[in-house]
């Protein structure tokens, strides 16, 4: 709850549209949750109003800018009634610019030894420094000790010690494992302050062990420094200068092993910006004393950080202009001290600070072993190099350093070989996520969702990266509950239910309204992992206190009502919800008593069926109608069970009261709608034909509009008083199956036969919002009270509770075997009536209140350590070794049973030599059904859409085209770009070359360009047109040319040879498998089939009426596959052209199809931002991947069948794999 919240209201419009920039209405659009056009729509007819919004710096900033740039904005008291329930809402902000709040207090950020934080983090102990505090902690979920490093408040106070600190997590944390460095886990921010969590280490510091005199043996120390340069080349190799090097800095393990830790001052040598980053100007001059006590005094002056008793003399000339050697010069400073107890140069034994800079800069070093002479001249020739004053004339690299000091390191031990560089093991999924988990909490979200990815690319089944990833795309309402626990339900047979798995269960449980369920997970995760409990400790240990303590009803079904024989047409509740309405098929309207189930009663519709039915909402009336069996429309006392009024004449197939009952409208077949005013009788409007069947309609509220739902998809707005049409736009690919409002008429929702629910602006008719989820029609639509909240309900069973300014799905319940025919709300919102084509009528409770709350939280875990994973990684190369070796023999059994343990070990699923295992067995197994499919990774790089993409021979490639003009050459295991292609013309087609000696593209402009393995361009080839198909050769491409024939391009000879005849079509799509022929569309509606060798039409095919949007020619059988604008995918006979079947589950235009060779699997991608993999056998779909946020627009599979990529339209590109049940092909 905030406290001394300021509302206002904002009242917003615009003089002059076209001087306000795109950019304004993109930030406006976004504050909103709108689209930028609904905006400039609304803008153009009046005014924007928000009645209530809470006024921040943040948001008086954007005013600022708006008011700047042409908009006018009005602010006002905000009204005292409003609350935050509307559709369009505007969100809330957070209370600073780096989405971290002020600390509460001192008492709360500071922590003392005994405090339980968070239930997780058991404190020891602290140390304190000048810029914060390191506590060291007990993880009680990770069983092991840690240290979390804490600003001082007053460190962060300003931007910019903030966003140093915020540097030190996302550099730090991001440089993942080594057994030289400090690992640091994650960033969190706890009771208002960022914290660092990191690898506690036990032995120390080397400050510390030189003050005990534990380093005069020069074996150990060359060893300890041997293991620091590992640890910096490790840092500089991934583009990192340290800066604050010094013994203080260096930890070391019981096991004499170092830690170089301490990154606050870190910066990456390829980041421009570092030059021009504000630092902090702080203490003139200091005075110090001592041999190693000022060694954490940091110096501040002129912005220039660090601790000057360490600091390269080019870092006193000019700030920026340290490099890796800075880093070297220190590391001399810390040699030459710990080896010989003293400074470099000579220096007084107090000093001041221009005196220490002055030395740095002129001063002479002192012969090393002039003060110590048992000291090795390799030794002091180490320390003499590091200490040049001249960058240049220093080691170039850590990588020197280190050989120099393994030469010093045999000297000193002839008979023992000096330490080995670690062989790295690489970032995996723990460390991925744990990455991914600081960047949520600093409000990195799409860095966050990338590494996500990543580790999910790791391992498809690491269950903290599954739940985070997952969690993070349903709160950004790319997914619903559904698939959000279906997913993570796949996992239980692979991370069996452990009690995190448990735990996680609970909280998605308990998001979604589902409390019971939640109880159980989060009890029984108590109850197998004992710390859980701490996390209930306000609640006497038990999770099922706090949830009783919410107070919300479980969302469920409370009754089921029987009577009705056949399917019920129509539901409502009345306004007290003490009764249930219905109208059904048999001939009948009941009134139900809601609590018992009793029908109070049932009154008979006479002889005929009724095909409509509506409810007043001042329970006085209900109305039926039949359709053509009976033209009359009738008019029902609901309180009296008795027919009071007929409306004869009219073949009436919807009807629909007015939400102050004074109005009844109805429609007929043939399109035209009435609106009867019902004391009088009379029509008060009627339509003129509107050029489609109605089916679906809903009054704006008391506003005198009406919106209108038709069979073509349009949906249109009329002013029945005045008889204005207001707008018409097209809303749906299919009938407006169901149409609803706001309660004020401002907002319109509906729903369509592609499974779409679209929000609509009721004046400027722009679409507001749209909801994908449902997987069949939408029968039903229900606006709760408070207007934020929608219940849609479709012919599956499915019932979804959404989010209005959002569109996030919090709650689907599906009802097994049935077909819901409507929906409606009581006037409180927390009941919900649902009818159904079987006749069942049934109550169910809908408390929104769980969806007021956020109850998850990233999930982190235990990351392993480098030995753990250096033995994942030797027990991989093992069983690599076991399978080449019962191949070699041709033992495919046993090579098979190594594969699927190859497959078990995390995060090597897909790694490089897993690709190549699958390259071997494709040959030799049989597939059987499709097990599962994952997200592998994301590819970015591209500008612009993705429109043509390609894989490897060896699979272990992808070749990427796109609308920027640029194709690129991906490392599918890695993820990494290899090679980019600058055309400077959209990409519309690529292809390999043999054995990968280069790629082929084709552009808008047409021209052909060869292109060699670096990327240099070696020849171009004008006046080619799509479609291309690479011929088995690969040396030769065929394609069509401005005349409209068949051309073969050789690419060894850059010979073109034409083929056959002029064809007369136009807007060429695919060659049929053979080469035979070639298709076109006609009109964008129509397949046409020509001879490429006599240029004939040969064959109609049937014209659907509806766009064709992808074609592909089915292997090995004359038929034809049409993606359509509807989403349907649609199969032609290549010799009648008649269309013989029809596969249905997209919501929007299929954009592209490819087939594996034997072409019993279609894969098809879609604008609903989905790709569906399609069994052709069984003529169904077998599974559906999503992920991508806009139109897919390229596919790929992958020779081995166990890759897919796609591209969408905003240039990303993705992988996900595909799991076969195998087994050997019978040998007998």
């Amino acid at each position: 709850m905030e406290s001394q919240s300021t509302y206002a209201s904002l009242t917003i419009s615009c003089q002059d549209l076209d001087e306000v920039p795109a950019k304004i209405f993109d930030a406006l659009a976004k504050l909103i949750k709108r689209t930028p056009a609904s905006v400039r729509a609304s803008l153009e007819i009046g005014t924007i109003t928000l009645k209530k919004v809470h006024l921040g710096g943040d948001l008086e900033r954007l005013i600022g800018v708006f008011r700047r740039n042409g908009l006018s904005v009005e602010v006002g008291l905000a009204e005292s009634d409003v609350t935050d329930r509307a559709l369009l809402s505007l969100p809330r902000k957070s209370a600073t610019g780096f989405g971290l709040p002020y600390a509460e207090s001192d008492a709360e950020s500071q922590w003392k030894k005994g405090d339980l934080i968070e239930g997780l983090y058991e404190v020891h102990g602290s140390a304190s420094g000048g810029m914060g505090t390191v506590y060291f902690a007990f993880h009680r979920l990770w069983k092991m000790m840690i240290a979390i490093k804490t600003p001082q408040k007053v460190a962060i106070k300003s931007e910019t010690h903030l966003l140093r600190f915020l540097r030190e997590a996302e550099l730090w944390v991001g440089l993942g494992l080594h057994p030289n460095i400090a690992t640091c886990y994650y960033a969190r921010v706890i009771r208002g302050l960022p914290r660092l969590f990191i690898e506690y280490v036990d032995g120390g510091a080397l400050e510390e062990w030189a003050e005990k005199n534990l380093l005069h043996d020069l074996r150990l120390l060359t060893d300890l420094m041997l293991q620091f340069c590992h640890g910096m080349m490790y840092a500089e190799e991934n583009g990192m200068v340290h800066r604050d090097i010094k013994p203080a800095n260096c930890l070391i393990t019981r096991d004499k092993i170092v830690k170089i830790t301490d990154f606050g001052l870190v910066k990456r040598v390829d980041d421009p910006a570092h030059m021009n980053r504000p630092d902090d100007e702080h203490i003139a001059d200091t005075t110090s004393s001592g041999r190693i006590s000022n060694a954490s005094v940091t110096l501040l002056e002129g912005g220039v950080m660090g601790s000057p008793r360490y600091m390269a003399p080019e870092r006193f000339r000019e700030k920026g202009k340290e490099d890796i050697r800075s880093d070297i010069y220190s590391f001399g400073v810390m040699l030459y001290e710990l080896v010989l107890d003293s400074m470099p140069f000579k220096l007084p034994l107090t000093y001041s600070l221009p005196e220490l800079v002055r030395s740095h800069l002129k001063a002479p070093v002192i012969d090393p072993r002039s003060l110590r002479p048992d000291i090795p001249g390799s030794l002091a020739d180490i320390m003499l190099t590091c200490l040049q004053k001249k960058a240049d004339n220093r080691y170039k690299s850590f990588q020197d350093v280190c050989h120099a000091l393994e030469s010093l390191s045999r000297e000193l031990r002839p008979d023992r070989k000096p330490r080995n560089r670690p062989n790295l093991v690489g970032l995996k999924a723990d460390s991925l996520n744990n990455q991914a988990v600081s960047l949520l909490d600093l409000k990195r979200y799409d860095d966050a969702r990338r590494l996500l990815e990543d580790a999910h690319s790791a391992n498809t089944d690491h269950l903290e990266a599954v739940y985070n990833l997952h969690m993070l795309r349903w709160k950004n309402s790319e997914s619903s509950d559904r698939e959000t626990i279906q997913r993570m339900e796949a996992l239980k047979i692979e991370v069996r239910e452990t009690p995190d798995y448990s735990y996680l269960m609970g909280l998605l449980s308990l998001q979604r309204g589902d409390p019971a369920r939640a109880v159980s997970f989060l009890k029984k995760a108590c109850h197998d992992g004992s710390w859980y409990q701490d996390r209930w400790k306000a609640y006497d240990n038990d999770p099922k206190n706090f949830v009783n303590s919410l107070g919300f009803s479980t969302i469920g079904e409370l009754i089921s009502y029987a009577g009705h024989i056949k399917s019920v047409r129509s539901v409502a509740i009345s306004s007290d919800a003490r009764r249930a309405y219905s109208v059904g098929e048999d001939r009948s309207i009941r009134i139900w008593d809601t609590d018992s189930g009793r029908c109070l009663k049932n009154f008979r519709t006479f002889t005929f069926m009724p095909v409509t039915g509506a409810f007043s909402q001042n329970d006085e009336f209900a109305a039926t109608a039949y359709g053509t069996a009976f033209k009359t429309l009738d008019l029902w006392d609901l309180r009296e069970g008795r027919l009071i009024k007929k409306f004869p004449g009219m073949s009436i197939f919807g009807v629909r009261f007015s939400p102050d009952s004074q109005y009844l409208s109805c429609y007929d077949q043939e399109g035209a709608v009435r609106i009867l005013e019902i004391p009088s009788g009379e029509v008060v409007w009627e339509s003129r034909k509107l050029g489609s069947k109605v089916s679906s309609q809903v009054f704006l509220g008391n506003t005198g509009r009406i919106a209108i739902g038709c069979e073509n998809g349009s949906l249109i707005v009329v002013d029945f008083r005045s008889g204005t049409e207001l707008f018409k736009t097209g809303a749906h690919m299919g009938a407006v199956t169901a149409v609803e409002s706001t309660s004020d008429g401002e907002v319109i929702v509906t729903g369509g036969d592609d499974e779409l629910m679209k929000l609509w602006e009721a004046q400027s008719g722009s679409e507001v919002l749209r909801f994908t989820g449902h997987r069949k029609e939408l029968t039903g639509i229900a606006v709760l009270p408070d207007d934020r909240y929608i219940v849609s309900v479709s012919a599956d069973g499915c019932i979804k509770i959404w989010d209005g300014s959002s569109g996030r799905c919090y709650r689907t319940i599906t009802i097994a075997g049935e077909d819901l025919t409507g929906c409606a709300i009581s006037r409180d919102g927390k009941r919900l009536l649902t009818g159904s084509s079987k006749g069942s009528v049934r109550l169910w409770s809908i408390d929104t209140g769980w969806f007021s709350q956020d109850y998850l939280e990233p999930a982190l875990c235990r990351p392993r350590t480098f030995r753990e994973l250096a033995g994942l990684h030797a027990l991989f190369k093992i069983t690599v070794e076991e399978f080449n070796r019962a191949w070699r023999k041709a033992h495919q059994t046993q090579a098979l049973e190594a594969f699927e343990r190859i497959r078990a070990i995390p995060g090597f699923c897909w790694s490089r030599e897993a690709v190549l295992i699958r390259n071997v067995l494709h040959n030799v197994v049989v597939r059987g059904r499709l097990k599962s499919t994952s997200f592998i990774r994301a590819f970015h790089g591209h500008k612009d859409g993705v429109v043509a993409m390609k894989a490897s021979p060896d699979n272990l490639l992808l070749l990427t085209g796109s609308l920027d003009g640029t194709a690129a050459i991906w490392d599918v295991v890695t993820g990494r770009c290899i090679r980019k292609f600058v055309a400077g013309n959209p990409i519309r087609e690529v292809f390999f070359l043999p054995r990968m000696q280069g790629v082929v593209t084709l552009s808008q402009d047409r021209v052909l360009r060869v292109w060699d393995q670096d990327g240099k361009m070696v020849q171009e080839f004008p006046k080619l047109e799509p479609p291309l198909r690479m011929m088995p050769s690969g040396h030769e491409i065929t394609a069509m040319c401005p005349e409209k024939m068949q051309v073969l391009l050789d690419l060894n000879t850059g010979k073109i040879h034409y083929k056959g005849a002029a064809v007369p079509g136009s807007e060429f799509i695919c060659f049929s498998e053979n080469l035979e022929s070639v298709f076109s569309l006609r009109d964008s509606t129509r397949i046409q089939r020509w001879s490429l060798a006599t240029g004939r039409n040969e064959g109609a095919f049937r014209d659907l009426g509806i766009r064709i949007t992808a074609l592909l020619p089915a292997t090995h059988e004359d038929k034809i596959v049409a993606g359509l604008e509807s989403g349907d995918l649609t199969v032609y006979v290549g010799g009648s052209g008649v269309n013989v079947a029809t596969l249905r589950g997209h919501a929007a235009a299929i954009r592209t199809i490819v087939s594996n060779p034997e072409g019993n699997l279609w894969i098809t991608a879609s604008d609903d931002c989905s790709i569906r993999l399609w069994d052709v056998p069984a003529e169904k779909c077998s599974a559906v991947l999503e992920g991508h946020s806009s139109s897919v627009r390229s596919l790929a599979l992958f020779s081995n069948l166990s890759l897919i990529a796609s591209g969408d339209s905003e240039g990303s590109a993705r992988l996900w794999g595909l799991e076969w049940a195998v087994s050997l092909e019978d040998q007998s």
